[in-house]
């Protein structure tokens, strides 16, 4: 059994993706062969990270070495969630909720951090 699940869903050309459990080799692996049949350009590119319990990094290597050998424009391709800064390469964006308006409790909404840029 898998120490992960991952969902996905296409809506108006962007392709919606959603991990829970740990991110691992298996996972990197399959989150890419997702992105291969489901994802076309122009669009762009959500993964969900709230649900990862644990970023093993040998997984994060092999997502890093395999996104490398296609051909998926960095700037359509984001992350949403804290573990986004870990998973992330470089010029790949990360989504972070903003905190919730105390006097109207409404749900959060995510805002743009600065591209990643490691130097």
């Amino acid at each position: 059994m898998n120490p992960f699940t991952l969902t996905h869903r296409e809506n108006a050309g962007n392709l919606y993706i959603t991990i829970a459990g740990e991110f691992n080799g298996q996972c990197a692996w399959k989150l890419l062969s997702v992105i291969d049949e489901h994802y076309r350009l122009p669009g762009r590119i959500f993964v969900q990270t709230k649900d990862i319990t644990a970023a093993e990094e040998k997984g994060i290597a092999l997502y890093r070495r395999l996104y490398n050998e296609r051909r998926i424009p960095l700037k359509n391709f984001y992350f949403k969630g804290e573990l986004g800064f870990k998973i992330a390469l470089d010029g790949q964006r990360v989504l972070l909720p903003k905190k919730p308006c105390r006097s109207t409790n409404k749900r959060p909404k995510f805002r743009l951090t600065k591209n990643l840029n490691f130097l």
